[in-house]
Formats: C-alpha cells, sequence, structure tokens
C-alpha cells in the first residue's frame, strides 16, 4: 500500500484501508459514502478497534515468531495506539488475531500512517497468510465497556 499522505482526512484513509486488504468493491463505496460522516461533530464518543486475523504460513514459523517479538515493539511505539491485544484459537485452528484499540478515527489514522506500521503490514504478508482485518466503531449506544457488577 502507498504511503498515505500526511494529514489525510480519516475517511479517506479508512477507504485506501479496504483498497488495500482486496475488500469487495461494495464495501469500498460503502464507506466512500460515509467518508463525510464524523461522529465527533455530532458530540459522540467513538473508540476504534482495528482487527487483523490470520495463519502463519507453515514454512515459516521460525522465522515469524523470531520476528514476531521485535514488530510487537514497533507496534506499540507508534503513535495514536492505546491498547494492543493477540490472541490464537482456543480450539481448532491455529489462527491468530490481534486488536489495535484507538481513541478515534484521528489516533488509528495517526497510527496506520506511521512508517514502521507501513512496514510491519508489509513485513507481516511475508510470513503470513489468510490475512482479514476489520475496522470497527463503537456503537453510539454502548460508545464505553459495559461490565458486569459483582
Amino acid at each position: 500500500m502507498p504511503h498515505a499522505e500526511s494529514g489525510a482526512a480519516p475517511g479517506k484513509i479508512l477507504r485506501r484501508v479496504i483498497e488495500h486488504q482486496s475488500y469487495s468493491a461494495m464495501a469500498a463505496e460503502v464507506v466512500t459514502k460515509r467518508e463525510n460522516y464524523n461522529p465527533t461533530r455530532r458530540g459522540e464518543r467513538v473508540m476504534v478497534t482495528y482487527v487483523m486475523q490470520w495463519n502463519v504460513a507453515p514454512t515459516a514459523r521460525d522465522a515469524y515468531s523470531k520476528w514476531s517479538k521485535n514488530a510487537t515493539a514497533r507496534v506499540l511505539a507508534a503513535p495514536g495506539l492505546l491498547e494492543f491485544r493477540g490472541y490464537r484459537q482456543a480450539v481448532g485452528t491455529a489462527q491468530l488475531a490481534a486488536t489495535f484499540e484507538f481513541g478515534d478515527m484521528a489516533g488509528f489514522t495517526s497510527w496506520f500512517q506511521h512508517p514502521d506500521i507501513q512496514e510491519f503490514m508489509s513485513e507481516m504478508r511475508e510470513f503470513t497468510m489468510d490475512r482479514t482485518t476489520a475496522l470497527w466503531a463503537s456503537a453510539p449506544d454502548t460508545p464505553d465497556p459495559i461490565r458486569r457488577s459483582s
């Protein structure tokens, strides 16, 4: 994916993320229509979560293991990221997943545009397969986590 220009609008970055990840033309069209949507203008608090899922290529398991230790530190160092979590399937396949939490779309944009993140994404393609990504925003009715009281 070409580097996004500094100061690009979050909607444009979101469209590039979707195009970069080879989503369907329909998904790109939906994002394009929503590119002028600005929840903060309406006073809504919006958290953004970027979700990645992948399988490590069978021929790259050792190299991936070494790479991932350094890659995680670079992901955490880029500006805009609030929280990172890694997951693996509890049962079944060896699929891995990660969530990246941001305070808002501007935080995601800052993080995603960062050269270290662009390099991370490029390197990840060398070691993984069956990658999927999704960009989620908090729902207006539940902008904050709801936890069960004890």
